[in-house]
């Protein structure tokens, strides 16, 4: 696997795996530690704007029961 070094010496992968419909019983089958994770979210189109966004990350948090993330991205849909 390929890894991306990231400013802190932490070495990072570049291919990531996405859980958005999988269920949770199927994530937690993978035994990765929680602390060997590297966790995104998205913003949604529609969660444009400051006010909104910020409200959707704490709302993606809550969900993940986390304290911070590490990488966000947004989803452009045309």
């Amino acid at each position: 696997m390929d890894y991306i070094e990231l400013n802190n010496g932490i070495k990072m992968p570049v291919l990531g795996f996405g859980v958005f419909q999988v269920k949770p019983d199927e994530c937690e089958k993978c035994g990765v530690p929680r602390a060997d994770l590297f966790i995104t979210a998205k913003v949604w189109f529609e969660h444009y704007g400051y006010e909104k966004s910020k409200e959707s990350v704490y709302r993606s948090m809550e969900k993940l029961k986390i304290d911070y993330l590490i990488f966000l991205h947004q989803l452009f849909c045309e």
